[in-house]
């Protein structure tokens, strides 16, 4: 819907009777209670990703990781939860219409390459300095696998069909 179809309809709204009203509300109110039920829905990737993380980690040999849910309680979670959705918007932007399965291949892949990233820098390898790393995704990813995300190919990554996109400047 464009913006102006949206202002034809704010200029309709005065003309409208109580009971009009009253079905546009209950209509709107329960588009936006389900659309946030199924943002919730998927609330759980955060944890998905903590949980591909902690499991290379665990294969490099780093076995003092918590579970998420000790995780969530200490101080790198705020970071983490924010620097997630860098993650999230990542994943949004490149695999839109990827599978739950999809999804968690590529989180344990971004995982991955986050970790293989932090020996390359002889940094010690923790969730601390991975939350501080989890920003650099898009440059992590494009040196991994270089020029998938200009040919559009990142979804051949996880199995998924590829997609013609160029990145443009962000």
């Amino acid at each position: 819907m464009s913006a102006r179809d949206v202002n034809q309809l704010i200029k309709l709204l005065p003309k409208l009777s109580p009971s009009e009203l009253q079905q546009i509300h209950g209509r709107t109110e329960f588009l936006i209670t389900s659309r946030s039920k199924q943002k919730r829905l998927d609330s759980n990737d955060e944890e998905h990703f903590y949980d591909s993380i902690v499991t290379v980690l665990r294969q490099a040999g780093i076995t003092s990781v918590p579970p998420f849910s000790v995780f969530r309680r200490q101080s790198y979670y705020g970071y983490y939860h924010e620097k997630f959705g860098v993650i999230d918007k990542f994943v949004e932007e490149y695999f839109p219409d990827i599978s739950k399965v999809q999804k968690l291949k590529l989180y344990m892949t971004l995982a991955r390459i986050i970790v293989a990233q932090m020996r390359k820098q002889n940094l010690p390898l923790g969730m601390g300095i991975i939350c501080k790393n989890l920003h650099r995704v898009y440059e992590l990813f494009d040196e991994a696998f270089p020029g998938y995300m200009q040919a559009g190919l990142m979804g051949l990554i996880i199995g998924a069909k590829p997609r013609k996109f160029v990145r443009t400047a962000r």
